[in-house]
C-alpha cells in the first residue's frame, strides 16, 4: 500500500465518522427531551416570562432612577470641591431668612386684623357715647349702662374723644 492509499483511506474515514456524528446529532434534536414526570404547559411558560419582563421593566426603571440620584449627588459633590457651591452654613441662613420673612408677613397680617377690630370697636363706642349724651342731661361723668365696661384710653379720657 501506498502513502496515497493510506490518507484517502483515512480521509474518507473521517468523513464517515463526521457524518455519522452529525446525523446523531440531528435525530437527538428531532426527539423531544427526556420527561422527568413534570411538564411545563405554555400558559404556565408565558407567564413566567410576562413576570419576568415585568421585573426587567422595574429594575430598568430602578436602575434609572439610581444613576440619577448618584448622578445629581455627584455632581453637588464636584460644585463643593470646585468651590462653586455655596457653604452650608449660607444655605441654613438662607433657609431661616425666608422664613423668618414669612413669618413677619404673618405678624403683619395679624397686626392689620388687630387694628380693624380695634378701630370698629372704638367707632362703636364713639357712637354709643354720642347716643348716650344725646340726652339733655347736665354734663358729668355717667354711670355705665349694666353689663358694659368703659375703659380709660390712651389719653385718660373715658368719653370716647381723642
Amino acid at each position: 500500500m501506498s502513502t496515497w492509499d493510506l490518507e484517502t483511506d483515512a480521509s474518507v474515514s473521517n468523513w464517515e465518522a463526521a457524518f455519522d456524528l452529525l446525523n446523531m446529532i440531528h435525530t437527538q434534536a428531532a426527539e423531544p427531551p427526556p420527561t422527568t414526570g413534570e411538564t411545563v404547559s405554555r400558559p404556565s411558560l408565558l407567564a413566567d416570562l410576562a413576570n419576568a419582563q415585568d421585573r426587567n421593566t422595574r429594575l430598568a426603571k430602578e436602575n434609572q432612577q439610581l444613576r440619577g440620584r448618584l448622578s445629581a449627588a455627584r455632581g453637588e459633590e464636584i460644585w463643593r470641591e470646585a468651590g462653586l457651591a455655596a457653604p452650608p452654613d449660607v444655605e441654613t441662613l438662607t433657609g431661616r431668612i425666608t422664613e423668618l420673612e414669612q413669618e413677619a408677613v404673618e405678624l403683619r397680617r395679624r397686626l392689620q386684623e388687630s387694628e380693624e377690630d380695634l378701630e370698629a370697636a372704638r367707632s362703636v363706642n364713639r357712637e354709643y357715647m354720642a347716643r348716650l349724651y344725646a340726652n339733655d342731661t347736665p354734663p358729668g361723668p355717667r354711670p355705665a349702662p349694666p353689663g358694659i365696661a368703659l375703659h380709660l384710653d390712651r389719653g385718660g379720657r373715658s368719653d370716647g374723644h381723642p
